[in-house]
């Protein structure tokens, strides 16, 4: 029973993991773990023959042992449908964690990750972590590398601190929000200049990337030396301030960040103040007092910064001229954790092709992918391709900033020389400005393993676009469909797009359910596709339109001749997690189990039962396009 141990060495300790020891077994009995002084040296009945894969332990006192976790490891074909999960977590908990007083599960096939809290009494041990924002917590465990071990660490200590006997959730914690700050400036900005708020927004977003890369240690001097951090703009006089940083400040982080040269977009986003009017560097003197008040802008709320785009840009009007309708992030996480893009292999490519502020590319990195970025001999690299395009040349700039802000959070930017987060920000998005069509202009073929967007909704002015589609030879032949509005066009493009089995997640108006118009498109996507899903979203579910919108799930058939004979999930969101209305208050969340459906439907059809009255599964013959 302990030959395992010798000839692995671990008789003596375990793997380091932090001031923890990791037994990678499986052939070891708890029996002989209490021999070898591994676990407490008490009576474990009939578990003690019980075989765990893998324990980590506290050892630092060796009178008071403690198990802080048990994995139980699975082959793959023991761990693809629900029921199979199912019987993991109870053999984990009862066979091993109970017996073992383990604080912490873990089941997995080293591809999924499923953190289990069995500490609960009765059946309840067998229930799922959840992270803060009520998904399952499937962080991977890493104990074979320094970098994977320090997250771990990180996890392990919030595990440790939130999970208890009475708890399965993850405790959100306190962060900064500087939305009333972000007001404030807002309200400042325009009244002195009466710009549009978009415009405003992209003046408080430069100032706040100033403020934010000065408190990172980025800005200090320049290559004469001069000190161009932000209290040495705040140091000059009230009516000095701004030229000074628009003559020093300004050039030299545009030199750290380089803008792509194809589009002219980088970090530093424009601004409506000028130095030239006098009255404009008082008032910026005045925004910078307000920043230096808030205080270090370390630790943002990570709802701040979509939320901020969205509250900015659902008071300019200039959005509905391109049908722009910024996705909130619940439902960008929701249409992420459907993806299941934690399986995608490295060098996958996931795109957005109307990608606003960056929501859907960047979102992974915070929980589904968050070791894909890593920095290597000062080298910036991912392990899939992220890309993302939009018409709209303010909201890619300002996607770059958005990006900025969740690598540092990730990784922090003095691993590498700036150039290179630049570099990867241009790489990553990019602006179709210069093109009457926007991103419609580009027409890729089989390129994509995963699509996540929300295209614009407009139908006025498409027949435009058709003409200037029609005088091209290389675009009429790529938009042979051209349904009605603008985002029949975009679905169009994503299905062609696609590769052979890739995925698509795409929101649309209820206008392609039921156009008429639109029959030709219904019957291309289920030509070219298998419909997984369609979620039905609420009225008012996005910020500055009423209109109905369902998600798409969709994959790419890998041939055209292929028969879809599964059904299809169906699910009505009523409510998304705020209230739909202007406050945008906390409330009820749908969305967590329309995902874990999904996803129980996606791993065995065949088997698959809804539990809620709002899911259902329908024949593919409802979706015919005369249905």
């Amino acid at each position: 029973m302990s030959e395992e141990l010798h000839q692995r060495g671990l008789t003596e300790h375990g793997a380091p993991v932090g001031p923890y020891e990791y037994y990678n077994i499986g052939a070891t009995t708890i029996g002989a773990l209490k021999k070898f002084k591994i676990v407490a040296n008490r009576d474990y009945g009939t578990a003690g023959v019980n075989r765990p894969d893998g324990v980590l332990v506290d050892r630092r006192d060796k009178k008071n042992i403690s198990v802080i976790m048990v994995a139980e490891i699975k082959p793959p074909e023991e761990f693809d449908t629900p029921a199979k999960k199912q019987a993991a977590i109870k053999q984990c908990v009862e066979d091993s964690c109970k017996p073992l007083g383990a604080k912490l599960a873990l089941v997995t096939d080293t591809q999924d990750y499923i953190w289990v809290n069995p500490q609960l009494p009765g059946d309840e041990a067998h229930a799922v972590i959840l992270r803060e924002d009520g998904y399952p917590l499937q962080t991977p465990f890493l104990w074979e590398d320094e970098e994977g071990i320090e997250q771990t660490l990180r996890l392990l200590g919030k595990l440790l601190q939130d999970v208890t006997p009475a708890n399965s959730q993850l405790v959100k914690e306190k962060t900064q929000n500087p939305s009333q700050l972000a007001d404030r400036v807002w309200q400042t900005i325009w009244l002195a200049s009466g710009e549009n708020p978009d415009a405003c927004l992209a003046t408080f977003v430069e100032t706040f990337l100033f403020k934010y890369l000065s408190d990172l240690g980025v800005l200090r001097q320049d290559e004469a030396g001069v000190g161009v951090s932000f209290a040495d703009a705040l140091a000059k006089d009230t009516d000095k301030c701004l030229v000074f940083y628009f003559r020093t400040v300004r050039p030299y982080i545009r030199k750290l960040f380089p803008p792509n040269p194809t589009d002219d977009t980088s970090i530093i986003n424009g601004t409506v103040l000028d130095p030239a009017v006098e009255e404009h560097n008082f008032l910026f003197h005045r925004i910078m007092k307000e920043f230096q008040a808030f205080g270090p802008l370390n630790r943002i709320d990570p709802d701040f910064k979509s939320r901020l785009y969205e509250h900015f840009l659902k008071r300019s009007i200039s959005q509905k001229n391109w049908g722009q309708f910024f996705t909130p992030r619940n439902i960008v996480k929701a249409m992420v954790e459907m993806s299941q893009m934690e399986l995608l292999p490295d060098g996958a490519r996931v795109h957005d092709p109307a990608c606003g502020v960056g929501g859907f590319v960047l979102e992974p990195m915070i929980h589904k992918r968050p070791r894909d970025y890593s920095i290597r001999k000062g080298r910036l690299d991912c392990a899939l391709a992220y890309t993302g395009s939009d018409r709209d040349q303010k909201t890619v700039i300002l996607a770059k900033a958005n990006m900025l802000i969740h690598l540092n959070e990730l990784m922090g930017l003095t691993g590498a020389p700036p150039g290179e987060f630049a570099r990867v920000f241009n790489a990553t998005f990019r602006s179709t400005h210069t093109s009457v069509l926007g991103s419609l202009s580009q027409t890729e073929r089989e390129e994509f393993d995963l699509v996540l967007t929300n295209p614009p909704f407009v139908v006025t002015g498409t027949s435009e676009f058709k003409k200037f589609i029609k005088q091209s030879g290389s675009l009429s032949a790529y938009y042979k469909v051209r349904g009605t509005g603008v985002e029949s066009l975009f679905v169009e493009k994503i299905i062609r797009g696609l590769k052979k089995g890739g995925k698509a997640f795409v929101i649309v108006p209820d206008g392609i359910t039921n156009r008429g118009t639109d029959a030709k498109l219904r019957s291309f996507i289920r030509t070219e596709c298998f419909i997984d899903g369609v979620v039905s979203l609420p009225q008012n579910a996005f910020y500055t339109t009423d209109k109905k919108t369902y998600v798409l799930a969709l994959t790419r058939k890998r041939d055209a001749g292929d028969v879809q004979t599964d059904g299809v999930l169906t699910y009505v969101v009523t409510q998304t997690g705020e209230t739909l209305d202007a406050n945008r208050f906390e409330s009820p969340n749908d969305l967590p189990e329309m995902v874990r459906l999904f996803k129980y439907f996606k791993a065995d059809k065949p088997n698959f039962a809804s539990p809620s009255p709002k899911c259902k599964v329908w024949p593919v013959t409802a979706f015919t396009p005369d249905a």
